[in-house]
C-alpha cells in the first residue's frame, strides 16, 4: 500500500513537472498595450507600455503613404521604437478614418527588432486620436507579440 501511494505521488509530481515545464527555447507569446504621443511630423514619445523591456521609447515615423478611396483616407508607414540600449521595434501599420471620425483605426504588426527585441513577431489593433488644439495625436496599440 506505501509503495502505491508512493508510486501515484510520484507520478503526479512528474506530470505536474511536465505540464508547467517550458522547454528551452520555446517562444512565448504576451499581450501588450502602449500608447505613444505623437506630433504631426510622426515624430513622438511612448507614454504607456506593457511591452516588457520597453517601458518608454522614442517614436520615429517613416514610409508614409496618404491616399483616398471614395470618402475613406487611408495611410501606411512604420513607426520605429527606440527602446535604448540598442533595443528597438519597427511596426508597420495601415489605418483609415472618414470625414465624420475623429479617431483613425487600423492593424499593426512587428516587422524588425534589434537587441532585445531581435525575432520578435506579432500585431495587433491601433486606433490614433488627435489632441483637440495641439496639432497632435495619440496612437493606441493593443495586440500580441512573441518573443522567440
Amino acid at each position: 500500500m506505501l509503495r502505491t501511494m508512493w508510486f501515484v505521488s510520484a507520478a503526479f509530481v512528474a506530470a505536474a513537472a511536465l505540464v508547467s515545464a517550458t522547454p528551452a527555447g520555446a517562444a512565448s507569446s504576451v499581450k501588450v498595450a502602449f500608447m505613444a504621443q505623437m506630433d504631426n511630423f510622426g515624430n513622438g514619445t511612448l507614454i504607456q507600455s506593457t511591452m516588457p523591456g520597453c517601458p518608454n521609447a522614442t517614436v520615429n515615423t517613416s514610409d508614409i503613404v496618404f491616399f483616398f478611396k471614395g470618402a475613406v483616407g487611408y495611410f501606411t508607414g512604420n513607426h520605429g521604437f527606440d527602446c535604448g540600449g540598442g533595443n528597438t521595434f519597427t511596426v508597420s501599420f495601415i489605418a483609415h478614418h472618414t470625414k465624420t471620425s475623429a479617431t483613425n483605426v487600423g492593424t499593426w504588426k512587428v516587422i524588425g527588432g534589434t537587441g532585445s527585441f531581435a525575432g520578435v513577431s506579432g500585431g495587433g489593433t491601433l486606433s490614433a486620436t488627435g489632441t483637440p488644439g495641439t496639432n497632435s495625436f495619440v496612437d493606441y496599440y493593443t495586440g500580441t507579440v512573441t518573443f522567440p
